[in-house]
């Protein structure tokens, strides 16, 4: 008889991977590391986080196979229920933010046999106004396109899809005056994106600004990119894009595990390319160690 239990978790519109190719595979490679494996598949956006709050306390590992949205459904969830289930991922999404940071195979069976190794890592889990995050909490330029670019397109484009979306947005600039507050510092400004993160990439990017963030330290790396007021601003802010080097005229990038921010009017923000809420004031902060990863 089997001692430990793994919940599998497919949610089988995620991406561009089709996990049920190699689902058999993936449950045997489970099962032969003697684990009793109950596989269900989601059936709306929401179910990940039922299933965990409802049954999450009868497992030892909890195994989601989707995208980042579909694993910070489950990593809030397995926090939110209290429970200490170890928790595995299994990229299947567009663009997989998280993986590429903590270097996860992209192949589904090889991710599998990764966690079936059990090697436990704790990591931080971040939380915007009480929504837990795993990897990134933005506002401003570009963000729209995470949670509007329809799912069809991520799947059939890829990266493509979340760079088509953002074109889009560069008409349509908005500026933003916020307040923000972090560690006895303050920074009241107008910015065009700011981005609350500890992952090495985002949309699928690589972050050489970001190259220090990593997953277990209970710091997020804070980019603030201050609306440009010239030509020469504009140039300015192009080239630090491409060179990914922030000053504190134009780009503001430092590290912290809690800020809070107040603006305004309703600010749009996205958790984890999904949409995040329109909100006034708010705090994004890290809790460190919060779970615990088979990594």
């Amino acid at each position: 008889m089997c001692d430990k239990k793994l919940l599998l978790l497919v949610n089988p519109v995620a991406g561009r991977t089709t996990v049920g190719a190699s689902l058999l595979d993936i449950v045997d490679c489970f099962i032969k590391a003697d684990y009793d494996v109950t596989v269900r598949v989601t059936q709306d956006g929401d179910d990940a986080e039922r299933t965990i709050a409802a049954d999450g306390a009868l497992y030892d590992t909890v195994v989601c196979c989707g995208g980042d949205g579909t694993l910070s459904q489950a990593a809030g969830a397995v926090r939110a229920a209290g429970i200490p289930a170890r928790l595995g991922y299994i990229p299947c999404g567009t663009v997989n933010d998280f993986a590429s940071t903590r270097r996860i195979p992209k192949d589904p069976l090889e991710a599998a046999r990764r966690i079936a190794l059990g090697h436990e890592e704790p990591i931080d889990l971040g939380y915007f106004g009480g929504k837990p995050f795993v990897y990134v909490s933005a506002f401003g330029l570009f963000t729209e396109a995470s949670y509007q670019t329809p799912r069809s397109l991520k799947n059939s484009f890829g990266k493509l899809a979340y760079m088509l979306e953002g074109a889009k947005s560069l008409a349509r600039v908005g500026s933003y005056h916020i307040r923000f507050s972090w560690d006895g510092r303050e920074l009241e400004d107008d910015f065009i994106y700011g981005m609350m993160t500890n992952s090495r990439t985002v949309g699928g990017f690589e972050l050489p600004i970001n190259d220090d963030a990593r997953l277990d330290d209970g710091l997020m790396e804070v980019t603030l990119i201050r609306t440009p007021k010239t030509a020469a601003d504009h140039q300015s802010l192009i080239n630090i894009l491409i060179t990914q080097e922030a000053d504190e005229e134009h780009v503001y990038h430092f590290q912290t595990g809690r800020i809070s921010f107040s603006c305004g009017a309703p600010l749009a923000w996205t958790v984890d390319g999904e949409y995040g809420g329109d909100v006034r004031e708010g705090t994004v902060e890290i809790l460190h160690g919060a779970l615990t990863m088979l990594i």
